[in-house]
């Protein structure tokens, strides 16, 4: 069915590498800024459990680097159903996976929060790939957003890996000029480092 996409057991975790280029077009010629830190999501409680939901807690670390120590940052969510993986995040709940997955198969990722329709879509369903220093065999891409034309770009994936989860993430939102030169907005990316239980 495909629930070991979205890991339920307490004390699982997964960091993650977040690397991001901003573009600032108060300066001229337009400024860009490079940030990279570090971020751990854990399992951290269960908080409800029946035969077709489980809700959990997912606590996120923060750290500038390597040699810095884990701050709190925020606490999330989770919930898994027969039909559905969600997240919550700042208050919005978010469709991120339907069972059982199937390529090309759509949904309305926004269907339970306040936001406008968007439409979610899986590619590349239990495939095997290499990411960073692992390689993962059974893993399946969302792309929950694909819009470009002349001035506008916005993309979001989110790859995932059986056993495991999110193991991948990138979120584009750019402006651009008609030549394709890029006048502001951002570019971030999240890949895993490291997963395994506490």
């Amino acid at each position: 069915m495909g629930y070991d996409y979205f890991p339920t057991e307490t004390g699982k975790y997964v960091t993650y590498k977040v690397d991001s280029i901003v573009y600032d077009d108060f300066y001229i010629p337009v400024k860009i800024d490079t940030f990279s830190f570090l971020i751990k999501e854990v399992i951290d409680a269960e908080l409800e459990k029946s035969a077709n939901k489980k809700t959990l807690r997912v606590v996120r670390f923060i750290k500038k680097n390597d040699t810095t120590d884990w701050e709190i940052n925020k606490a999330t969510m989770h919930q898994l159903t027969t039909t559905t993986a969600e997240r919550v995040e700042d208050n919005q709940r978010y469709i991120k996976l339907i069972f059982p997955p199937a390529e090309n198969k759509t949904w309305n990722g926004n269907a339970y929060n306040t936001m406008g329709e968007q439409k979610y879509k899986y590619k590349n369903v239990n495939k095997k790939i290499e990411l960073n220093t692992f390689t993962f065999d059974t893993t399946l891409t969302v792309i929950q957003q694909d819009e470009e034309n002349l001035i506008e770009k916005f993309y979001i994936e989110e790859k995932y890996a059986s056993g495991v989860g999110l193991i991948y993430k990138k979120i584009t939102s750019l402006k651009t000029e008609v030549n394709g030169n890029i006048k502001s907005g951002f570019d971030v990316t999240y890949t895993i480092t490291q997963f395994g239980k506490e």
